[in-house]
């Protein structure tokens, strides 16, 4: 079970990625989530806006990850695009993770010491 459903993804978060690309991803959310408070999300800590929306914004993570990460350039006519992953200037993958952890989990208390520090 995900810890956000697509009616709060679509209608809160305001998400726009296809409900089976977004269950998918979110349970791929909820699994980082975990690992970062270390399984310590308890029934009514799942409840908590802040963990439906860390893990609406890791899904949109995820689903940039999986399809070609941020693009640098893009042409209508030639359809040509350019994408920055590989460059010194994007983040790592964990970072942009992190990010959105830290955002909303940040003052929490349900965070492992020394998240984002990867």
């Amino acid at each position: 079970m995900a810890y956000a459903d697509y009616t709060y993804y679509t209608e809160e978060y305001l998400g726009t990625l296809a409900e089976d690309t977004f269950l998918r991803l979110a349970r791929k959310a909820t699994a980082y989530i975990n690992l970062v408070t270390g399984g310590n999300i308890t029934e009514e800590d799942a409840e908590l806006d802040e963990i439906k929306e860390t893990c609406c914004g890791l899904v949109d993570i995820y689903d940039k990850f999986e399809n070609g990460g941020d693009v640098a350039s893009e042409t209508n006519d030639g359809i040509s695009v350019s994408y920055t992953i590989g460059t010194s200037i994007v983040k790592t993958e964990v970072q942009q993770l992190n990010e959105v952890v830290e955002l909303y989990l940040g003052n929490t208390g349900l965070l492992y010491r020394g998240v984002g520090r990867c």
